[in-house]
Formats: C-alpha cells, structure tokens, sequence
C-alpha cells in the first residue's frame, strides 16, 4: 500500500510499495485532455466483450516519514519469544521476509522475536498499519493509523494513509475527511490532494475531484499519477454527460 518501505539486508530504506485502486471505464470516443508528461503504463489492462478497459487510479504515498523519524527511533533489543501462531520460522527467515514487517512485533509476537522500543514512537504505528494493510485488514490498519495520530496529531503522512484504508472500506466521505486533515496539516501535500480527488471521484463528484487532483499537479508539475488520474476522472466525467 501506500507507503510500505522496501529495505535492502542491512535495513536501509531503498524504495516503497505502491498500491493502486482499479475502476472500470469505457475509454471515450475524443481526447479529453493532453498532459504534457506521459501517462503511466496501466498494468494489467484488460478489456471485456463491451469494449471496456481497465485502468488504474493511483494512491500517492508519501517516503519522507521514515526518514523523517529515524531520529526519534530509540536503539532496540532483540528478545525471545513464543511463536506466533500460523507463522513458521521458515517464513520469517525467508529472503523473501521484509524486514520492515518486524514493526508488527513491536506489539506482538512474530516468528518468536518481539522488538522492545525504548519509547513509543509514531514511526512504528505508521509502518504497522501499513503492514497490516498489505493483509487487508483495514480496520485493524486504521487503528494503527489512530495510535500513530495520538502519539503525533500533525502527522500529515499519518492523515493520509488514513484516508486510503478508509476509501478501501468504502467510507469515501470519511476518506476526505482525513485527507482534509492532511491537507490542513501540510498544505502542499501532493499526495492528499491527490488521492482526495480520487476519493471524490468515487462518490461521483467530478468537478470536485478534478479540482483536487488540478491541486496536486500545481504542487508537484510532474506528478504522473495525478496527471493519470485527472485523464481517468475527466473522461469518466464526459461518460456521464
């Protein structure tokens, strides 16, 4: 999901995961609009007998809070502990394993090793929830989100993220709500604006989406996925017409 941190075997952050939100559309008839950058590649597309396409609408996911709170992380130590149910040792030391997913364990057990932070830090709630998010358990990622919110209320990125697990559930309003909230925390978040278009699109509100999404592209000129999503939106919104 949005903002899942890729490490390489010494445990430095070398890239993110992405996660992205399908919708169904028929492709319109005339160019709506033309972006001066090009269009992500859509992978995955395919297209059924009525001619339709798939296409993807991109989260934005913001990188910089990890790098943001290495300062706040306190030195941890490694203990024993009982293996967690259903997860074998064989998965936990597969190469496969990624190391970021060992924040679960801050609070838990995990292949029998439970980390013990020093102090609560919002970094470990925030790569909790999205860890639990790449399982699919939204609410449980939400929760994580709130315990990251509690412990930093201007946590944009917190905010954010919020809002995608949110949109997942289908509460496109509360969605925007949280995304509002990041917006108001830090104005200039291309992310928030970005996906709150998206979520506005989902709730039909074209011209609104539009806007947001216009927002994000003022902000950061050469954000592809916004510029992706606004061609998507605006041809939905010509399909309605």
């Amino acid at each position: 999901m949005s903002g899942g941190p890729v490490m390489n075997e010494i445990g430095e952050v070398i890239g993110i995961h992405g996660r992205s939100d399908v919708e169904i559309y028929k492709l319109a008839k005339r160019q709506v609009m033309e972006s001066p950058l090009p269009l992500q590649a859509l992978a995955g597309e395919d297209s059924d007998t009525l001619g339709s396409k798939t296409s993807i609408f991109k989260w934005g996911i913001p990188t910089k809070i990890y790098l943001d709170n290495l300062a706040e992380v306190a030195p941890i130590t490694v203990a024993p502990f009982a293996v967690a149910p259903n997860l074998s040792h064989n998965t936990l030391y597969s190469s496969n394993f990624p190391l970021w997913a060992m924040a679960l364990t801050i609070f838990g057990s995990l292949g029998g090793l439970v980390l013990v932070a020093r102090k609560p830090v919002c970094y470990f709630w925030f790569n909790r929830g999205n860890a639990l998010n790449e399982l699919d358990k939204y609410q449980e990622t939400i929760a994580s989100y709130d315990k990251a919110i509690e412990i930093k209320p201007d946590n944009a990125d917190a905010w954010n993220n919020r809002g995608v697990a949110l949109n997942e559930l289908g509460k496109y309003q509360d969605a925007i709500a949280s995304f509002d909230i990041a917006i108001e925390i830090e104005l200039d978040n291309a992310d928030a604006w970005n996906n709150r278009g998206v979520a506005l699109n989902e709730l039909g509100k074209y011209q609104d989406a539009i806007a947001s999404l216009d927002k994000a592209i003022k902000i950061k000129p050469d954000y592809a996925d916004a510029w992706n999503n606004r061609l998507l939106v605006t041809s939905l919104q010509h399909k309605k017409v």
